[in-house]
């Protein structure tokens, strides 16, 4: 039940809130996007929803993948091992897959050869890697879809063992797979579920939350119109509800997957910081697409100058040569139909974390 503070404790309450920054006491997860970093002022925030989106195989599950790396990197997070937890939803792929992934991603082996080969040295080399970075008692995960009522209560009695941690961070991917059974399709799931993640963002303090949801056909359906290829919020699946929750909404686009070899159609003075991926045009710039997705921040609740505030940024996934793959390219994803029971901690899934799987 909500409870009805007066002003004087709420504004103290806040006021110590903010002073844990100022002491050093407190300080955001950083992520390797140094535009999500400075959007975010600092990093990703406690009390706070982030909600990512992208047509599907853009890539969405992969930066979601990067960023949950990045809570636990040294370099940008020096102590995050000691008070940070984060519980992952994985509503979309098995660990296998998951497993699988990280290996593809520093190997380049097809799945095929990971699958059914014996591996070689490199392989082996890095499923010791990725075994060693997934046996963390600082994650948490589950593979199983909730009924959102459900999911609220597990959740929430889950992150009251861990409430002296500095931060607690929940990523779902994806929140449209959410369990619709109880209710009217899935919409009004999704609509239930952003209502509790609210609740949640409210009621646990130390609560950051990541969320990734689908869009629906209109940008696909824009495609042919430069002036309208910009996404916007409305181009979330059930967007209304999902941009009430959200305190930072980005969306990931591939326009070269559509095949559009020249992007949008906007001012050049307002893009000048992208310059080297625009084209003039006689009285408009396009962007050039090929090897680039292009991060669009479609909201941003807390904004420090609406004059001055840049909407999109663009990561490059690969060179000229689409052979030539980079570290940050997307991957395709192997196909399984295991599931994995509730909020298991991945140390159980080879057996202790002083073990190596080969």
């Amino acid at each position: 039940m909500a409870k009805i503070k007066s002003s004087v404790n709420s504004t103290i309450e806040a006021y110590d809130s903010i002073k844990r920054g100022m002491t050093g006491d407190y300080t955001p997860l950083k992520t390797r996007f140094e535009h999500l970093n400075n959007i975010t002022h600092g990093g990703l925030t406690k009390q706070k929803i982030y909600t990512f989106g992208a047509l599907s195989g853009f890539g969405k599950s992969h930066t979601l993948r990067q960023i949950e790396s990045d809570i636990f990197d040294e370099e940008l997070n020096p102590n995050s091992k000691s008070n940070v937890i984060l519980i992952k939803c994985d509503w979309e792929q098995t660990k296998e897959e998951y497993v699988l992934t990280k290996v593809h991603e520093k190997t380049g082996t097809p799945f095929s050869e990971l699958l059914y080969n014996e591996p070689s040295d490199e392989d082996q080399k890095a499923f010791n890697e990725v075994y060693l970075e997934l046996t963390d008692d600082n994650i948490y995960e589950t593979f199983d879809t909730f009924d959102p009522d459900n999911f609220y209560e597990e959740v929430s009695k889950f992150c009251k063992d861990f409430k002296d941690k500095d931060q607690i961070v929940l990523t779902i991917d994806n929140a449209n797979l959410i369990d619709d059974e109880n209710h009217r399709g899935e919409r009004e799931a999704l609509s239930v579920l952003t209502k509790h993640l609210i609740r949640l963002k409210r009621e646990i303090k130390n609560l950051t939350i990541i969320l990734l949801a689908q869009l629906n056909r209109g940008l696909k359906d824009r495609s042919n119109n430069p002036t309208e290829q910009f996404p916007r919020t409305t181009d979330f699946f059930a967007s209304s509800k999902i941009e009430h929750a959200s305190d930072v909404m980005v969306v990931f686009h591939n326009p070269y997957m559509l095949g559009i070899t020249e992007y949008g159609a906007v001012n050049f003075e307002k893009y000048r910081y992208l310059e080297e991926f625009l084209t003039l045009k006689s009285s408009y710039a396009q962007f050039k697409t090929k090897g680039l997705v292009f991060w669009h921040y479609v909201k941003v609740r807390l904004k420090n100058n609406l004059k001055d505030f840049k909407d999109l940024f663009i990561e490059k996934v690969y060179e000229e040569k689409e052979s030539d793959i980079k570290e940050n390219n997307f991957v395709s994803q192997p196909d399984f139909s295991d599931s994995k029971p509730n909020f298991e901690n991945v140390k159980d899934v080879f057996g202790t974390t002083n073990e190596k799987p080969f």
